[in-house]
């Protein structure tokens, strides 16, 4: 999987973290969407508060209208992917990882 993992395009993914961040610190859970555009299938993280430490979980959608970034109005359907992840949570989160 390594050679499919990018980051992509810098920009997008500060302003998703700073979201993130926020979201986080209210307890929140939050998700991070791969910055590279144009391209069916890119790696998303989910992030979930759980005491002092944050549990991430690397997952990618297989609905192409799920496929958005999690902040509304930069592309897609913000609202979908929250429900999507919500659908596959127990999947998604089977193997976090603590950071």
């Amino acid at each position: 999987m390594a050679s499919d993992w990018n980051l992509g395009r810098l920009d997008l993914m500060i302003l998703q973290s700073e979201v993130a961040l926020l979201k986080i610190k209210e307890g929140n859970e939050a998700i991070i969407r791969s910055g590279v555009l144009g391209v069916d299938s890119v790696p998303f993280l989910l992030l979930q508060p759980s005491n002092q430490e944050v549990l991430t979980s690397l997952f990618f959608v297989d609905d192409a209208r799920a496929n958005a970034f999690p902040i509304p109005k930069i592309c897609g359907d913000s609202e979908v992917l929250y429900a999507y992840v919500d659908k596959n949570r127990q999947e998604f989160c089977s193997r976090p990882n603590t950071v």
